[in-house]
């Protein structure tokens, strides 16, 4: 750390990222060189959501802070992964992680983010877990090629106050009626025509 005032720093440490940086102390005939790491307090990018029960690795992102975190939390209400893969930079600088997390029952839960490098640095998502009561299921593209998968179609879901969830189309069952034209894997397998539908917690699209 560097806290005299008579020292002087080389390069643009203040902005957010990784900076090799040198400093040098005022009559001392020797260079400092070292590796700076600049980050903001983290955030969630969406800091209170809806969940439907029966939906499995709902994808938290967090940018900020170390990347490095402790995660907090009711262990009979979430069940909360980190996500394996390497966390990656933004140009801004900002460090990315994106737990994710699966509801275990109906109720509110807060998720607390500590980061594990600097402990004053942390942030919180507050998830409300409800039944799902109905989806809205479209497809925006009816015809698809054999080997091609099928992707371009529309989900909301909806609580039984029309509220819709806060929800990605990966993690909602899509269902053919016939396999032999579209497989489990959403690809197209033959020639052919089927029916499908949507489905989360044995709630089907009409």
């Amino acid at each position: 750390w560097i806290t005299s005032s008579d020292s002087r720093i080389w390069t643009d440490w203040r902005t957010n990222g990784s900076h090799n940086v040198s400093t040098r102390y005022d009559g001392i005939d020797y260079r400092f060189k070292g590796l700076i790491h600049t980050c903001p307090r983290p955030t969630v990018t969406i800091p209170e959501v809806r969940i439907p029960f029966g939906y499995k690795n709902y994808t938290v992102t967090v940018k900020g802070g170390s990347g490095f975190y402790e995660y907090v939390y009711d262990k009979s209400m979430l069940l909360v992964y980190e996500n394996p893969q390497e966390k990656p930079e933004e140009k801004s600088g900002l460090t990315i992680s994106e737990p994710f997390v699966t509801p275990l029952k109906e109720g509110t839960a807060v998720l607390t983010i500590i980061d594990k490098i600097f402990n004053d640095y942390q942030t919180n998502i507050t998830i409300h877990t409800e039944l799902p009561h109905s989806i809205d299921f479209s497809v925006n593209v009816t015809e698809l090629f054999v080997g091609d998968r099928f992707v371009n179609y529309t989900i909301n879901v909806y609580d039984k106050d029309n509220v819709k969830f806060n929800t990605s189309l990966e993690n909602i069952e899509i269902v053919p009626d016939n396999y032999s034209i579209l497989n489990s894997s959403r690809y197209g397998e033959s020639v052919g025509f089927t029916h499908v539908h949507a489905e989360i917690n044995n709630i089907k699209s009409e």
